[in-house]
This record gives structure tokens, C-alpha cells and sequence, in this order.
């Protein structure tokens, strides 16, 4: 029975110090849980137009789409915001 209390005690005391150590990403699990915090479309545009900048430059330098894609994805802008710029961009060039 002590054994068993040890083992108890042993696995709270590691889920309190990783709670503690990893308390962002708890937190943000929690927060991703309740419900994600929706984003106003003023600031969905100006990420859109961030992204879209970014890429017309770096188009302009002579960068391929796939390479600015992948820095775009290391830096944290979504596979979804990235790709629905990169369309946007090309539809707009064949008119």
C-alpha cells in the first residue's frame, strides 16, 4: 500500500512541475478547448494584406513561390493564409 501511495504521489508531483513548466501551452490548450477567439475581419485584412505585401516583394526579388511559402510557414502565418494569398496573386496577374 505505501508503494502504491509513492507512485500516487510521485506522478502528481511531475504533473505539478510540468503544469508549472509548460503552463503556456496549457493555457493555450484550455483556451483552444473553450472555443477559439475569433478573429475581427479589420484584422484578418491586415494580416491579408502583411502576407500579400511580403510575398509581391519577395516576387519582385525573384523568389520562387514555394520558397516564400516555406518562410512564411517558419515564421507562423498559416498554410491556409499563405495559400489564399498565392492564389489571390496569380488570379490577379492573368488579368
Amino acid at each position: 500500500m505505501a508503494f502504491v501511495n509513492f507512485i500516487i504521489y510521485t506522478i502528481l508531483i511531475v504533473e505539478i512541475i510540468l503544469i508549472i513548466y509548460l503552463r503556456k501551452e496549457v493555457i493555450s490548450l484550455f483556451i483552444g478547448l473553450l472555443g477559439k477567439k475569433k478573429e475581427k475581419p479589420e484584422e484578418q485584412k491586415s494580416q491579408y494584406e502583411e502576407v500579400r505585401s511580403y510575398i509581391l516583394k519577395e516576387l519582385n526579388k525573384g523568389c520562387a513561390y514555394e520558397q516564400i511559402s516555406e518562410s512564411l510557414l517558419k515564421v507562423g502565418w498559416t498554410r491556409e493564409m499563405i495559400d489564399s494569398v498565392i492564389s489571390d496573386i496569380i488570379s490577379r496577374k492573368r488579368y
